[in-house]
Formats: C-alpha cells, sequence, structure tokens
C-alpha cells in the first residue's frame, strides 16, 4: 500500500525538537526528508531524543554562510513541495529563505515556520527555548499548586505540541494546495504548542465556576482522582464520573462515604477544599494498608479505573504496547540496536514505515548533491572550502 505522502519532498532546516519532528512524521508517512544542517550540527544532537525526532531523513550539512552552500539549498527547494525552518528572528530573511523569497523560487512551496513567540508581536525577537515558553505559558507554574513552587516538567510539552500542530497544517495546506494550487506559509510557535497542550485549562467565562486549586497538587487535584501510595508501590486512581465514584465506595466497603454530605457530588462537585483534604487522607490511609497488586486486582476486579504508575522502562515492555508496535527496534550500524516509539499514527489501509535511523552529521551530503548534478570534482571542492561536510 502507499503512504499517503508518497512522492512529496520535505527541506528540513529546522533544529531542536519541534520542527524536526514534524518533518519526522511526514517523512514516516511516505514523504523523502532532507536534513540540512549546519557545520557543527544539530544543538539537539546531543540529547538521545535525536535519534527519534530525526529518523527516517537522509542528511546533509551545509554552511549556510557561503552563497555556495546557499544555492545549494535553493536548487533542492526548487524541487520540494514543504520545507520547516526554525530560523531566529530575522535570520530566514539574512540568509535569503524567508517565505516571499522562497515563495518566488517556488511557487508551490509550502513554507513551514516554528519560531518561539510568534513572528509578529513585542515578543517575537526575545531570545528563548523550550524552557523558557513552558515556565512563560503557565505550564511548570500550574503543576504546583496554590502556594507551592512551580514544579520542573521534564517533558517538552511545547515542542511536541508544535510538532504536532506543524504537521497537522503542513497536511492541511497540501490539501488546499491540491484543491486550488495554491501555496502558503504555515506558522506554528512553541506558545501556540503550549497553548494546544493545555487546551481545556485556559478557558474563562463567567457562566463557569472554576475548580479551586488545592494547596498541594503534585499528585492531583481531586481525591478520587490523584495519585495514592500505597503499602509498596504507587497507584493510580482515576474515578471520573459518579458511577465510578459509587463502585469504588463499595469495593472498599466504605458505602457511608457516598451519602456523607461532606463529598456531595463526588468526584468533581466538592466544594470545599478542607473536604477535599479529609477525603484524601481517608483515601490515603486505606490504600496504605495493601500493597499495590492487591489494590489492582480488587479495583480491576470491580470495574473502577486504575493504574500502576510505571517506569518508562516498564511501559515500553507492557504487552499493550508490545502487541500495537507502539515500541520498535530501530538497528542504527552505529549506535546499536535501539528501542524506540513507533509510528503513533495509524492509517490502516496506508500505513506509514520507518525508513531509516537519524543520519549521521552530513551521511548522505555527497549523494544528495551527486543527484543534484555536483560532479564528484565539485563535491570534493565544497567540501575543502568549508562549504558543505560529509
Amino acid at each position: 500500500m502507499t503512504p499517503v505522502l508518497d512522492g512529496l519532498l520535505i527541506i528540513d532546516l529546522s533544529t531542536g525538537i519541534a520542527g524536526p519532528y514534524a518533518a519526522m512524521l511526514m517523512a514516516e508517512m511516505g514523504a523523502e526528508c532532507i536534513k540540512v544542517e549546519p557545520e557543527e550540527g544539530d544543538p539537539a544532537r546531543g540529547l538521545p531524543g535525536f535519534f527519534v525526532w530525526n529518523r527516517s531523513k537522509r542528511g546533509i550539512a551545509v554552511n549556510l554562510e557561503t552563497d555556495e552552500g546557499r544555492d545549494i539549498i535553493y536548487r533542492l527547494l526548487q524541487k520540494a513541495d514543504v520545507f520547516v525552518e526554525s530560523f531566529s528572528p530575522g535570520q530566514a530573511k539574512r540568509l535569503g529563505f524567508d517565505y516571499d523569497s522562497l515563495s518566488n523560487l517556488n511557487p508551490r512551496l509550502i513554507y513551514c515556520a516554528v519560531p518561539l513567540f510568534g513572528e509578529k508581536g513585542p515578543l517575537c525577537e526575545k531570545p528563548g527555548n523550550e524552557g523558557v515558553v513552558a515556565a512563560w505559558s503557565g505550564i511548570m507554574g500550574g503543576q504546583g499548586g496554590l502556594g507551592q513552587p512551580p514544579v520542573f516538567v521534564t517533558l517538552p510539552l511545547t515542542s511536541y505540541g508544535a510538532a504536532f500542530l506543524t504537521a497537522y497544517g503542513a497536511a492541511a495546506a497540501l490539501y488546499v494546495r491540491e484543491i486550488s494550487n495554491t501555496a502558503q506559509k504555515v506558522e506554528v510557535s512553541l506558545v501556540a504548542g503550549s497553548l494546544a497542550m493545555q487546551a481545556g485549562g485556559f478557558l474563562q467565562s463567567e457562566s463557569i465556576t472554576p475548580v479551586e486549586i488545592t494547596r498541594n497538587i503534585q499528585q492531583g487535584v481531586m481525591p478520587v482522582y490523584r495519585l495514592y501510595q500505597c503499602q509498596d508501590e504507587w497507584i493510580m486512581v482515576s474515578c471520573g464520573n459518579q458511577t465510578f465514584w459509587n463502585k469504588l465506595c463499595i469495593v472498599l466497603d466504605r458505602a457511608d462515604l457516598v451519602s456523607d454530605p461532606r463529598f456531595e457530588n463526588a468526584p468533581w462537585g466538592i466544594t470545599e477544599v478542607e473536604h477535599r483534604d479529609e477525603l484524601t487522607a481517608i483515601m490515603a490511609d486505606i490504600l496504605s494498608q495493601r500493597p499495590r497488586e492487591y489494590w489492582l486486582k480488587l479495583l480491576g476486579d470491580a470495574d473502577v479505573p486504575c493504574a500502576p504508575v510505571s517506569r518508562r522502562e516498564e511501559f515500553m515492555e507492557d504487552p499493550q504496547v508490545q502487541h500495537n508496535r507502539m515500541i520498535v527496534t530501530v538497528d542504527d550500524p552505529h549506535m546499536g540496536k535501539m528501542k524506540q516509539m513507533g509510528i503513533p499514527l495509524t492509517l490502516v489501509e496506508n500505513p506509514g514505515r520507518i525508513k531509516s535511523p537519524a543520519p549521521r552529521l552530513g551521511e548522505h551530503t555527497r549523494a544528495v548533491l551527486s543527484k543534484l548534478g555536483y560532479s564528484e570534482e565539485k563535491i570534493s571542492q565544497l567540501r575543502d572550502k568549508g562549504v558543505i561536510r560529509g
């Protein structure tokens, strides 16, 4: 079966996480993707995630500060369908890779820009990175609780959100191009990624009463939708509606909790913070008296949503994950066999595939330039002059 993006060419000049991840998602749906790095390499090469965000691509290393280096990319872009960049403010225009320049070069090119704060507004030129945006946009501050310090979030949520939106935006723009023969620019900032990853939290209305944040929410906001320490390890009890709350009370032999006026309208409608704290203390005492496996079986048999709090290594080996090929082994000729995320999107009739491990710096420079028509002598000259690497 033919992958849905088969025949398309993506030129990925982005670095970091968001742009490269977006390009990878499209590459594994069938598009050919060429990753262009500076001669010193993508700064994210030092992160383990680089091997996932950049797999299924061919890699070239080009000095864009030279006319000959820029000419190589222009020649690639004349044939390209999608361009992905994450330049700092003003850098794209200075190098000649801004939208106006490239749309004149190739009117059918979908141009994807992934700036930090957006290309307009009072912060558009502010320097930063994933951590700056995550802190500024409420992700880290929202994890602590009332009167508590913020919590450093280890997952790069703003970048992941921006990556998904960029791939989504590129696909939408390609569809528009197909039906109207009109290309366009797609802009997805990391701020937009943060907003998308917190969509349910950015909500204000006179008709909506916000849930009052408790003093400490690092294990959860509500008493029966939170993490608890069992006699040995941690468990997630996840009663998201009144039916599950009732089942929980029955299986714990605490039917009295259902009629307790303090916990009226549980699980989400307990209005007083002190009452939520009291129910949390009751639950903590009950669950601390038995091992986790005991509670997982008891609650599971009673159809009460719950889960062990697993380490990532445990999750990767879980039979459910293995059965659905959510984790696969990629054989890297230099790093060896690596277990990685599989293709997260499943199109039953047009499945994607992981084509190759992430490229070494400049691994395919010679092959790509040869295909563009550069002679072996010219390629060697460009390498000796420091225009290319590989």
